[in-house]
């Protein structure tokens, strides 16, 4: 249960450093590799691209989660009463444009599955890189519900009210 637990809480974070560990690692080779021995990998500049996208699909996830989302909060903090129902507005909107970046991603997604295009270099199907967004929306869609969910078990265990 704790591993469950831990990976809840750290499986965006975790993934995204994993990924920039690799993207830097691949560019330092690169680096090196042209700068001392005059060649190249052929691969590494469209491997870090694609690994770039899937970091920013995540940390979409991720700010969601952590509630770090980019918001404008002068209305709020000028009218504290409105703190709390424009911050369920804020993140109904962000659920419905998730929902609804979805929709075209998987027909977009379904359509290069059924092509088989590839990338140039790597040769990785293109519905893979692709599927970034859709992830990275599912797990914002996901994180939205859960912090709802949270607050809604929390106030039923103590009968108070928190804020969103």
């Amino acid at each position: 249960m704790k591993a469950l637990r831990w990976l809840d809480d750290h499986f965006e974070e975790m993934l995204i450093s994993v990924i920039i560990c690799i993207i830097a690692c691949l560019m330092m080779a690169q680096i090196i590799l042209r700068g001392v021995f005059k060649t190249s990998l052929p691969w590494s500049d469209e491997t870090c691209r694609y690994l770039f996208i899937w970091a920013a699909a995540l940390g979409i996830s991720f700010a969601t989660k952590s509630r770090a989302q980019l918001r404008m909060d002068i209305l709020p903090n000028v009218v504290k009463k409105l703190q709390v129902p424009l911050e369920v507005l804020c993140d109904l909107a962000l659920f419905m444009l998730s929902i609804y970046l979805m929709k075209p991603g998987y027909s977009v997604l379904i359509q290069l599955a059924k092509t088989g295009q590839k990338a140039a270099s790597t040769h990785v199907p293109m519905y893979w890189i692709y599927t970034s967004m859709f992830v990275g929306f599912g797990l914002t869609i996901l994180r939205i519900i859960e912090h709802y969910i949270k607050l809604l078990v929390s106030r039923c265990r103590t009968g108070k009210k928190e804020e969103a």
